[in-house]
C-alpha cells in the first residue's frame, strides 16, 4: 500500500508541475495570443506614426525621380493605420496614391506584413527604434506606363525627426 501512495504522491507532483507551467502567458506580446514568437503590433504602432523620407528606391526598369518622396503615417493602431504620400513623380500614382489606409498583420515567418488599401500587401522591416522602415511590394497594372510602373518596388525610409 505504501508503494502506492509514493506513486500517487509522485503523480500527484507531476500533475501540478505541468499545469502550474500551462497558463495564459501570450508569449509573443502581440496580443493576439497565438504565440508564435513574431513581433508586437502595439509596438509597431507606437514607433510607425510619423514623416518618412525616401532614401532608396529600386525597382527593375526606370523608377523615376523619388528624391521629394515623404510618406506620413498616422492615426496607428495595432490593426492599422492611415497614411499620404506627397513627392510621388507624375505617372507613378499607382505606386504611390496620395492617401489611404494601412492595415498591419504578423505574416506565417514572424515578420511584419502592411496591407495598403486592401489589396497591396508590403513586407515590412522596421529598426527597433522606429527610425528606418523598408516596404517591397509587387505593383501591376493595365496602365499605359506598364514598362515602367509593373514590378517589385522597394522604398528605403528614413523617419524625420520631429
Amino acid at each position: 500500500m505504501k508503494k502506492y501512495l509514493n506513486y500517487l504522491t509522485a503523480a500527484l507532483f507531476l500533475s501540478l508541475a505541468v499545469l502550474s507551467s500551462c497558463g495564459g502567458d501570450d508569449s509573443d506580446g502581440d496580443g493576439d495570443g497565438d504565440g508564435d514568437g513574431g513581433i508586437n503590433l502595439g509596438e509597431v504602432a507606437e514607433l510607425i506614426n510619423g514623416d518618412y523620407t525616401a532614401t532608396s528606391v529600386t525597382q527593375p526598369g526606370d523608377a523615376g525621380d523619388w528624391d521629394s518622396f515623404v510618406l506620413t503615417i498616422s492615426g496607428a493602431t495595432a490593426s492599422g493605420a492611415d497614411y499620404a504620400a506627397t513627392g510621388v513623380p507624375a505617372g507613378y500614382e499607382a505606386v504611390w496614391p496620395a492617401s489611404g489606409e494601412l492595415a498591419f498583420s504578423v505574416a506565417a515567418d514572424g515578420s511584419l506584413e502592411i496591407t495598403r488599401d486592401g489589396s497591396i500587401d508590403m513586407d515590412a522591416t522596421q529598426s527597433s527604434t522606429g527610425a528606418d522602415l523598408e516596404l517591397s511590394f509587387e505593383v501591376t497594372t493595365g496602365a499605359a506606363r506598364t514598362n515602367s510602373v509593373n514590378g517589385t518596388w522597394t522604398f528605403d525610409l528614413e523617419k524625420s525627426a520631429n
